[in-house]
């Protein structure tokens, strides 16, 4: 899946104050097992699980990007929940909360690193093909 994180950045290089904006493109992969109940047409469901994140490319701000260098994966945890809807006429929709700590420096630099962190909505439609 291709996600983008990113955000301000705010340091101290050599006594000044440094403000800044990085942002990244990944291809994530995370493994996540599902654990759902059934509750009539409505379905709950959790994930948790690992995830890497692959860079495919970052953007800083030119104050940033003098000091920070490129990692190029990004290891973290996710964990999400939602609900699942299948429609009487074979349609399917679900809503997901997900949110993702990284474990490792996402940025590294001589005067910073940082971690990322990140929430979202995932909306999700569909429709089952009879064979």
């Amino acid at each position: 899946m291709w996600t983008q994180r990113g955000g301000s950045v705010v340091g101290d290089l050599r006594g000044g104050e440094l403000i800044g904006e990085a942002r990244t493109d990944y291809m994530t992969v995370a493994v996540q097992p599902r654990f759902a109940a059934r509750l009539g047409l409505v379905e709950v469901f959790a994930t948790a699980g690992p995830v890497i994140d692959v860079v495919l490319r970052n953007r800083f701000s030119p104050e940033l990007g003098l000091g920070l260098q490129e990692v190029a994966q990004v290891f973290g945890a996710g964990v999400g929940a939602g609900f699942a809807a299948t429609l009487p006429s074979s349609f399917h929709a679900e809503i997901e909360a997900r949110v993702f700590e990284g474990l490792g420096d996402a940025y590294s630099g001589d005067f910073v690193s940082a971690k990322n962190r990140s929430s979202g909505l995932v909306l999700r439609f569909g429709r089952t093909l009879s064979r």
